[in-house]
């Protein structure tokens, strides 16, 4: 595939050697070659011109590549935090790894670096790119990926006396497995699936206990339900209160409970809060 890269590769070949065959004709000129000076401008001339046309048809060339192309899509943007040893990721989904970064094939990224303690260089050799990050600054670094595969980053900065462990792996997949991968999904996996390992895996259970004697009121049964709020007053709690309540819990609280649930806007998509909902109906006597 030619990119951006190989053109200009191309055209400074082809400059450098319009520069050699100059100096190599000056050099001739003063060792007095037999040449006749007339035929030396003429050669001279004739090089010139031929740089001239193949610069000019790599130039045409790039234009063509990007020619016709649709418009680019909004990058996603990734939070990359460097530390002393370790790369730290976070997607917009709130997905976060370690010393791994999850890239979707042939969709603009946009990294955004940034370090926590001190200068350190991100570097991917399959990509041919190295950026620094510094501390307080954020450098970013846009990205399209070309190649589905597994790829290797490192720090190329001397940050440390352990600076060759700094490594990580760059994992390019599909846009649909990254963007469900991104948001915690499992390919295959149903709705009523998805919302029984979100409620183990965000530990529910441990603040809704099933008999109601936890830090927040039980769930079993709760949709379709009248609750009473700390106000006084009584809503029912249909789909569009369980999604508020795991959004923004300080919105309606339940009546003999405190404060103390932790806001999840911005980290669960919404296929996630259709998940649990969808797995809140079974508990205690089945979907209502």
């Amino acid at each position: 595939m030619i990119d951006g890269a190989h053109v200009d590769a191309l055209a400074l070949a082809v400059t450098l050697a319009t520069a050699a065959f100059g100096l190599l004709a000056l050099w001739a000129a003063r060792r007095r070659t037999p040449w006749p000076p007339a035929r030396l401008r003429v050669a001279a001339m004739a090089w010139c011109a031929a740089a001239v046309v193949v610069l000019a048809l790599l130039a045409l060339s790039s234009a063509r590549l990007g020619r016709g192309l649709p418009p680019e899509e909004p990058p996603i943007e990734i939070d990359v935090v460097a530390r002393q040893w370790i790369w730290k990721v976070q997607h917009p989904e709130g997905r976060r790894e370690l010393n791994e970064l999850h890239l979707p094939l042939g969709y603009p990224v946009r990294l955004k670096l940034t370090s926590e303690d001190v200068p350190h260089a991100l570097a991917i050799p399959a990509f041919r790119v190295k950026r620094f990050l510094f501390v307080g600054r954020e450098t970013a670094l846009e990205l399209k990926p070309q190649q589905k595969g597994e790829f290797a980053l490192y720090c190329a900065a001397r940050c440390g006396p352990h600076n060759a462990a700094m490594r990580g792996t760059v994992v390019v997949i599909k846009v649909r497995d990254y963007l469900q991968w991104a948001r915690g999904e499992v390919p295959g996996e149903s709705a009523l699936e998805a919302g029984r390992r979100l409620y183990v895996t965000l530990k529910c259970e441990t603040c809704h206990r099933p008999d109601g004697a936890g830090r927040g009121p039980a769930l079993a049964g709760l949709i379709g339900r009248t609750v009473t709020l700390r106000e006084g007053t009584t809503v029912t709690a249909d789909e569009d209160y369980v999604r508020e309540s795991i959004r923004e819990p300080e919105a309606k609280l339940v009546a003999g409970y405190e404060p103390v649930m932790p806001s999840f806007a911005g980290q669960l998509s919404e296929s996630q809060l259709n998940a649990l909902v969808a797995y809140l109906k079974t508990l205690e006597g089945g979907p209502r």
